[in-house]
């Protein structure tokens, strides 16, 4: 008990100075004041009418002893973090702290009985100002949850754990620390935790002493150089940067660059420390929506004369042997999680949800090159499908896939980062698809992708988007299978292909959370095109300033012209000649914006061309978007706009005063505190 600490952790809210308390539990996992907890309690969010908003953090404050006389408070450090774990370890200066022994989780069973010690409903239970007291719950172990290598990742427990319990320890009758409560699900008395084993490499971090520096030193290079660096989202200057003083303990570091797309990570400093960093450039690439199906243009080549010109075998795996799946990287849905499996000479993935399960092979370098396997869904719905993956890279991938609600063939690619789909080729098979065997085959040569399904050619497309990778398989509500894998090299073409223009797509969308991977945005004030970046979390993006100065942000990945949206955001109650815009079709000279007016209550559509800007559409504001979250539906279709808030149509325009595109997509604030949640971009509505 005495090991088992209160977090209490003071906020900001992102529309307005008001602060407020979250809190949880941890344990001193060392004589030195070093407290464990969820990474989730010391980066919390706030959830307001089922909205999550990012909460920037003020103070933590550890308590130890809570509720009792003894009890003595420290200001907590955030110095360590495991996100992706849910973990972070916080100093508090104390010194000859009790703390709990590291126990081995791998030996409990099923119907293990263990203690949850914490501080559930916080302050709620409070005995004056001495905080909650301890709370002792007795549970069992329910289930241990392996993955497919037999790694122990998740130990549920049966006993009742309630909100403010997060982060505390999971103990054995001898006190022994076997886990850190993770996911609380309440009355349903399925709760879980994270085996001790996932503390091993934060702890082998942990300083050796109590004393935490009273500040670090941070030296930053960027390639290129001049980028702007902000550390927790203040302006520390330009790169190079040697030697910036800044408190020790856990930051989120951002580099940002005209030109470029956004460095962001969260890191330790505890002394000093340097890093090199390396900026990749905007990319912009053109997404034109098809008005209608393109003509299907079947492969210029025959399979026969691939399989006939092939040099080397690249691979050839059977998957009789298990072992062998070692070989194969997995990508569920964004995350490592492992869903595949090597039996009876076929490689399986076991789940039939609606995430995609992706696994991959071979040399990103490779460039030319023929995959011929076959494959069948083997858990049949609506939706399911499966497919070849080719010219995967960290940015996406190729698929070649059969869907069965459509019972079409398809030729995508999968951009992951934002996470989306363009949908290239399609054809109609003419026959339901089933769970019988398909032979499929793909072949990547140049600029040229050709798909075979049962030794027919389906079609072929122009490649722009990746020019090598590696292979793999994909499935989403299929269990999909696949055997009898090989790939061949093919002979570079002896003439590169002339460039093409920009290939019409059939369908589009993709989605952004706002979260510190969303690097494809370019944010600036006023009329400087110098950045500055707004304040990203795992909650969302927040402009946090609701000053006169106009903030700018705008994708750099993408261009649009016909393009349908879908955006959640909250606005605060800002000045009373507050504004909000969304942007689109912006080029060097033109664009057009949806802009919301607080003082006349009223929405504009204005196109700026030829250096005049004029409003072209003028509404009543209804409902209200400022001091409000709003959930704004904007679809564009050549000549057309309609406008929605809240599924109720606000603006329709239909004329020729829309500049054309394709051009960049964004957002605008002038006096007025803005939160980004969510954004979905697609294909647009046609009526």
């Amino acid at each position: 008990k005495t090991a088992s600490v209160y977090i209490e952790v003071t906020h900001s809210f992102p529309l307005s100075s008001e602060k407020f308390p979250t809190s949880g539990s941890g344990y001193f996992i060392s004589a030195h004041g070093h407290v464990v907890t969820n990474y989730h309690v010391i980066r919390p969010t706030v959830e307001v009418y089922t909205v999550h908003f990012p909460a920037p953090v003020e103070r933590i404050r550890v308590v130890q002893n809570s509720g009792t006389p003894k009890h003595q408070s420290y200001d907590g450090t955030v110095i360590l973090a495991d996100k992706e774990n849910d973990l972070a370890v916080l100093a508090t200066g104390a010194n000859g702290t009790p703390h709990l022994r590291l126990g081995i989780a791998e030996k409990l069973i099923e119907t293990s009985p263990v203690w949850i010690l914490g501080y559930p409903f916080g302050s709620t239970f409070s005995v004056i100002q001495r905080g909650p007291e301890i709370t002792v719950s007795r549970g069992d172990v329910s289930a241990l949850r392996h993955d497919d290598r037999g790694e122990l990742t998740t130990i549920q427990i049966d006993a009742a754990i309630n909100p403010g319990n997060s982060g505390g320890p999971v103990v054995t009758a001898s006190g022994m620390l076997v886990g850190t409560v993770k996911n609380i699900l309440g009355a349903s008395r399925v709760n879980m935790a994270i085996p001790v084993h996932y503390l091993d490499s934060l702890s082998a971090d942990i300083p050796a002493d109590t004393a935490l520096p009273d500040s670090a030193l941070l030296s930053v290079t960027t390639g290129p150089p001049g980028a702007r660096v902000l550390v927790d989202w203040s302006d520390a200057g330009s790169a190079p940067l040697k030697h910036h003083a800044m408190p020790a303990g856990w930051h989120t570091l951002c580099a940002a660059k005209t030109g470029f797309e956004m460095w962001i990570n969260e890191l330790s400093c505890l002394g000093t420390c340097s890093h090199d960093i390396v900026l990749g450039p905007w990319q912009k690439v053109p997404v034109v929506h098809a008005s209608r199906t393109p003509r299907t243009r079947p492969p210029s080549q025959t399979l026969e004369s691939i399989r006939r010109n092939a040099a080397e075998k690249l691979v050839h795996e059977t998957f009789d042997n298990p072992d062998n799946l070692v070989q194969w990287e997995q990508y569920t849905g964004g995350t490592d999680k492992r869903t595949w499996f090597i039996d009876e000479g076929a490689l399986h993935q076991f789940e039939s949800d609606e995430i995609l399960h992706a696994i991959c092979l071979g040399d990103t370098s490779w460039r030319d090159y023929a995959v011929f396997a076959r494959m069948r869904i083997t858990d049949e719905h609506d939706d399911s499908r499966a497919g070849i993956i080719v010219r995967e890279t960290g940015n996406g991938f190729y698929l070649f896939r059969i869907h069965k609600e459509t019972d079409k063939a398809q030729l995508a690619y999968h951009c992951k980062h934002p996470f989306g789909w363009f949908i290239l080729q399609e054809k109609k098979l003419g026959r339901d698809i089933g769970e019988e065997w398909y032979d499929a085959s793909v072949a990547v040569r140049g600029n040229r992708i050709a798909c075979f399904l049962d030794g027919r050619p389906v079609f072929s497309a122009h490649a722009q988007y990746a020019p090598q990778g590696r292979i793999g398989f994909y499935s989403v509500e299929s269990k999909a299978s696949f055997d009898s894998l090989v790939v061949h090299e093919l002979p570079s073409p002896d003439t590169p292909a002339a460039p093409r223009d920009t290939p019409r797509i059939l369908s589009f969308w993709f989605s952004d959370f706002f979260t510190t991977e969303s690097v494809w945005w370019h944010q600036y004030a006023g009329a400087s095109r110098e950045p500055a970046p707004w304040y990203f979390s795992d909650a969302g993006c927040a402009q946090l300033r609701d000053d006169t100065t106009t903030r700018r942000m705008e994708m750099t990945r993408y261009l649009f012209s016909d393009f349908g949206t879908s955006l959640v955001v909250s606005l605060g109650a800002g000045q009373n000649k507050a504004s909000f815009a969304v942007v689109f079709r912006k080029t060097d000279d033109a664009f057009a914006r949806i802009r919301f007016l607080k003082r006349e209550e009223r929405v504009l559509l204005e196109v700026r061309r030829g250096g005049r800007l004029r409003a072209v559409r003028n509404r009543p504001l209804s409902p209200q978007v400022f001091e409000n979250s709003t959930r704004l539906g904007l679809n564009v279709h050549g000549d057309e706009v309609v406008l929605r808030a809240n599924d109720l149509e606000v603006l329709r325009y239909h004329g020729k005063h829309l500049p054309e595109g394709p051009g960049t997509i964004g957002f605008t604030t002038t006096g007025v505190r803005a939160v980004l949640h969510q954004m979905t971009v697609a294909s647009p509505v046609v009526d």
